[in-house]
C-alpha cells in the first residue's frame, strides 16, 4: 500500500503526463504545416525533447520512491532523487526559456523594439541561470535545501515574472493593433482570441508559481502537486 505522503506526488505526476500528451498532440499538428521555417522546427523539436526528458525524470523519480519506500518517504535525500531533481530543474526551465524566446522573437518581429526585446531576453537568461545554478548546487551539496532551495525559488519566481512581462508586452501590441488597424473581421477575431490566450496564460503561470512558493515556504506536501502542474504550464 502506497503511503499517504505520496498522494500529491502521484497526482502531480499524472497531471503532468496528461499535459505532456497534450503538448505532443499540439506539436504533431505544428509539424504538419510545411510552411514552418527550419529554425522554428528546430526550436519546437528542442522544446519537445526537453519536456520529454523532464517527464521521464518525473516518472522515474516517482517509480523509484514508490518501489523502494512504499510506506513512507525516506529519511534524508536518496541519490536517485537528487539526480532526477537535477534533470527536472534543468529541463523544466530550459523548456520555459525556449518557449519564451519564441514569444520574444514574435514581439520583435511585430514591433522592432530592440531595447524591450533585449530586456526580455536578459530576464530569460537570468531565470535560467538561477535554475541551473540550483541544479548544480543540488549535485555539489547533496541536498536540495540551503542555497539550492533559495536559487530555485528565485529562478521559479523570475520565470513567472518573465512570462507575465512577455504576455503584457504582446497584449499591449495586440490590443493596439486591434484598436487602430483596419483589418478584416476574421483578423480582428483572431487578435481578440490571441489577447485572451496570452492574458490567461500569463495569469495561470504566475498564479501557479505563487501558490507553489507559498506551499513550499509553509512546508506543505501539496507543493509537489503544483510544481508538476507548473512544469506543464510553462510550455505555452
Amino acid at each position: 500500500m502506497v503511503g499517504y505522503a505520496y498522494n500529491y506526488l502521484l497526482v502531480g505526476s499524472w497531471i503532468n503526463c496528461m499535459l505532456f500528451m497534450l503538448e505532443v498532440v499540439l506539436a504533431v499538428r505544428y509539424f504538419r504545416h510545411s510552411s514552418r521555417s527550419l529554425l522554428h522546427r528546430a526550436g519546437m523539436s528542442a522544446i519537445v525533447a526537453s519536456d520529454t526528458l523532464c517527464t521521464f525524470a518525473i516518472c522515474a523519480k516517482i517509480y523509484m520512491l514508490v518501489s523502494l519506500y512504499p510506506s513512507q518517504p525516506p529519511h534524508g535525500f536518496p541519490r536517485f532523487g537528487l539526480e532526477t531533481l537535477t534533470v527536472i530543474l534543468c529541463s523544466t526551465y530550459a523548456t520555459a526559456s525556449l518557449a519564451q524566446l519564441f514569444l520574444c522573437a514574435l514581439y520583435f518581429n511585430l514591433t522592432k523594439r530592440r531595447v524591450i526585446t533585449v530586456l526580455l531576453v536578459f530576464s530569460i537568461v537570468a531565470h535560467l541561470s538561477f535554475s541551473c545554478a540550483s541544479a548544480v548546487l543540488v549535485v555539489v551539496t547533496g541536498s536540495p535545501l540551503g542555497w539550492a532551495l533559495i536559487t530555485s525559488k528565485i529562478g521559479a519566481i523570475s520565470c513567472a515574472a518573465t512570462d507575465s512581462m512577455i504576455a503584457a508586452a504582446l497584449l499591449h501590441i495586440f490590443i493596439r493593433m486591434d484598436a487602430t488597424s483596419a483589418f478584416r473581421g476574421s483578423t480582428h477575431n483572431l487578435l481578440r482570441r490571441l489577447i485572451v490566450l496570452f492574458l490567461s496564460s500569463g495569469v495561470i503561470v504566475a498564479s501557479t508559481t505563487l501558490l507553489s512558493m507559498i506551499l513550499l515556504l509553509n512546508n506543505k506536501p501539496a507543493y509537489s502537486l503544483f510544481f508538476f502542474i507548473l512544469k506543464g504550464a510553462c510550455t505555452p
